[in-house]
């Protein structure tokens, strides 16, 4: 007699959309960790905003697709610099 084990498969939504995850929350089906900022710009009813501590901060950075580096997203990497200097770091690589 041949047994094995095996846990359930576990199927998860997929979204491609920041509303469609709150929308998800909203109804009582999930959770997600979030920057303490989305309290503030998502509010929704059903959706609860509990802050923790014990995890390092969420880092935000640019992205652009690979091979379109060109003046428009240099010009506008060079205004982001301006408003908000990168972040000093000690004791990281």
């Amino acid at each position: 007699m041949m047994s094995f084990s095996a846990s359930p498969r576990q199927t998860r939504p997929k979204f491609t959309y920041w509303q469609e995850v709150l929308s998800h929350i909203s109804v009582g089906k999930g959770v997600s960790v979030v920057a303490a900022r989305g309290a503030r710009y998502y509010p929704r009813p059903g959706v609860t905003f509990v802050p923790f501590s014990d995890a390092p901060p969420i880092e935000y950075g640019l992205l652009w697709r690979a091979g379109e580096d060109n003046a428009r997203v240099r010009a506008f990497i060079q205004i982001i610099r301006e408003i908000h200097p990168p972040a000093r770091r000690s004791g990281r690589g």
